[in-house]
């Protein structure tokens, strides 16, 4: 399985959040149902204020929102 997401945060601290949340959701009920070893934590992409500028998106929800949802259509996260 495939879960893509975004933070502002540190990202271990992020990834550390989701083993300690339920919410009823498959992701958090496959995270539930095993162990943290059971899965392989990677940052694949790290956004600056320089990647905005050069790309000309000023609006920071907005450019890291269209990079999530480039990440989840390439990995192809929602059927996985």
């Amino acid at each position: 399985m495939v879960y893509i997401g975004q933070t502002t945060q540190t990202p271990t601290f992020r990834w550390y959040q989701h083993f300690n949340c339920t919410s009823g959701t498959k992701f958090y009920d496959a995270i539930g149902s095993s162990e943290i070893t059971d899965w392989t934590f990677e940052v694949l992409e790290t956004i600056t204020r320089e990647d905005m500028i050069k790309g000309s998106h000023w609006d920071k929800n907005v450019y890291i929102n269209q990079r999530e949802q480039y990440w989840i259509n390439e990995s192809d996260s929602v059927n996985k």
